[in-house]
């Protein structure tokens, strides 16, 4: 009869341990980036506007403000996929599709991003206030912005031109997937409202608008 020392023994029983704990030999799940992707919005029979648009940094509230897919199983419950991710911030992804969409519009003699050091007459600004799966009423992507423009020729003291809270909830599979696909149509539906509204709070008060 072999006898294991009591020293050796503790070692083999560490060693089982660890390996069932750590599941050595398997593979780490692969992480996964999903973004929010539409196409471009469509906008006819509409004059543009002759002034030029910035769209200035998004920020968005401590909750949202990472790159974690969230979902709320419950009131006051967050939880998020261990293995999903956003491929960048919310606030960022619905900066640079706002942009996109701003250009792509024709609405506006220039639009430009932060980093461009172009004179800009109006200045859009936004916090993202809500960018999350909801299954508390059926499985939902939702998204909330609260924007601001100002008309710079106001000056310091100008008053925002527009001021809205814009919020949509569009239907998804319950899966990070799904929560792309649904917060891309949320995000479609809101960058076109955002859109319109901009280009009529600037019409009413552009002098140089060609009609």
């Amino acid at each position: 009869m072999v006898r294991i020392k009591p020293g050796v023994a503790v070692l083999i029983l560490l060693v089982a341990f660890i390996t069932g704990c750590v599941g050595l030999g398997k593979p780490s799940p692969q992480a996964r980036m999903y973004a929010v992707e539409y196409p471009e919005p469509a906008f006819k029979l509409l004059s543009p506007v002759n002034e030029a648009v910035r769209v200035g940094r998004l920020s968005s509230s401590r909750v949202f403000s990472g790159r974690a897919i969230l979902y709320r199983p419950e009131p006051f419950l967050l939880a998020a996929y261990p293995y999903d991710y956003w491929a960048a911030a919310p606030a960022d992804m619905v900066r640079d599709l706002l942009a996109r969409d701003l250009r792509a519009s024709g609405l506006f003699k220039a639009v430009f991003a932060r980093q461009d050091y172009n004179d800009a007459r109006f200045h859009l600004d936004g916090e993202i206030v809500e960018f999350f799966e909801d299954d508390t009423g059926g499985p939902a992507a939702v998204i909330r912005l609260d924007a601001v423009v100002f008309d710079r020729r106001g000056g310091k003291d100008a008053k925002p031109l527009l001021q809205k809270s814009y919020r949509f909830r569009e239907p998804c599979e319950r899966n990070a997937r799904g929560v792309a696909q649904g917060m891309s149509r949320a995000a479609a539906n809101l960058s076109e409202r955002l859109i319109l509204d901009v280009y009529h709070s600037a019409s009413r008060v552009s002098t140089g608008s060609s009609r």
